[in-house]
């Protein structure tokens, strides 16, 4: 019987397989090739079994597709040979869709705009970490009075 884990491992072969011939890959091309796959759904209430299994699809990329938010050193699948953050991918909005784009088919305008996504993040950080380091030093000062 084909399962939701079956579904997650079928997705995930789709994105790296494109991904790995340095294809980019629209959300709404996998859940199409999935889709493609099973047609044969008949009967009065067939629509409505292709409009549930079409949401559920499309759920279940998105989810997929998330992965590629991740942080790299988590998962080495993703980090380019030779470096230690660097992907082999990103998800990109192109289109009005989201999707997965090889660094090699990133313009620079994308990868300019991950670097600026990553500093914001970064000062972010930097941020929440001397707030911290501020409240304790109150915190121990009060402590110590």
């Amino acid at each position: 019987m084909y399962s939701q884990n079956d579904l997650a491992n079928e997705i995930h072969e789709l994105i790296a397989t494109t991904v790995n011939n340095d294809q980019v890959v629209a959300a709404g091309w996998i859940a199409q090739a999935i889709f493609n796959k099973r047609q044969d759904i008949t009967g009065g209430d067939a629509d409505f079994y292709k409009a549930k299994a079409w949401d559920a699809v499309r759920a279940d990329v998105r989810q997929a597709l998330n992965r590629y938010k991740s942080k790299p050193e988590e998962d080495q699948q993703l980090v380019l040979p030779g470096y230690r953050y660097l992907q082999k991918a990103y998800m990109v909005e192109r289109n009005q869709e989201q999707a997965v784009v090889p660094i090699s088919q990133m313009t620079d305008e994308e990868i300019i705009a991950r670097v600026a996504e990553y500093q914001r993040m970064a000062d972010g950080c930097m941020k929440h970490a001397e707030e911290l380091m501020g409240y304790l030093s109150r915190r121990q000062i009060r402590g110590a009075a």
